[in-house]
């Protein structure tokens, strides 16, 4: 902790601190590990939903903004860290790094949803055709050993 100001009789009045660890790269690896492996399980279930019809599932759109995390990321991690020098340049990356990625995961699935609730024309009154499919996709999320043999 560094002092920066200090009254009369020695209280201090303004501190600066920061934390630091010998083990940074550790927690990083688990980090990007996590979200690896998060992005790995949405794309999995995107992919296993596909045959629902889209307007009961918002598959397309989490795919869609899969790629654009992945974009996000593959272009502000090495833009920040060539703006490291800057803490300026810095923090208005790392702010827009976050904000794009988080507008575009509201954008693109509440931007939907809303849309589809108020713009809907059928209703939501689901085809004998789309019940079928739908039930099919909530069949391949069961477990092997509850279903039933042919």
């Amino acid at each position: 902790r560094d002092i920066i100001r200090q009254d009369q009789f020695g209280f201090t009045l303004e501190s600066q601190g920061t934390c630091t660890s010998e083990d940074w790269k550790l927690f990083l690896g688990a980090l990007i590990a996590l979200h690896v492996a998060l992005c790995a399980i949405a794309c999995y279930m995107c992919y296993v939903s596909r045959n629902i019809p889209s307007r009961y599932s918002e598959h397309k759109y989490l795919t869609i903004v899969m790629v654009s995390n992945l974009q996000v990321f593959a272009i502000g991690i090495p833009v920040l860290i060539i703006a490291e020098d800057d803490p300026a340049a810095h923090f208005f990356v790392r702010s827009a790094v976050v904000w794009m990625n988080d507008f575009m995961v509201l954008v693109l699935i509440f931007g939907n949803l809303i849309y589809a609730v108020h713009c809907s024309k059928s209703g939501g009154q689901m085809t004998g055709r789309e019940k079928r499919k739908v039930s099919e996709a909530v069949r391949s999320f069961e477990p092997s050993t509850n279903r039933k043999v042919s």
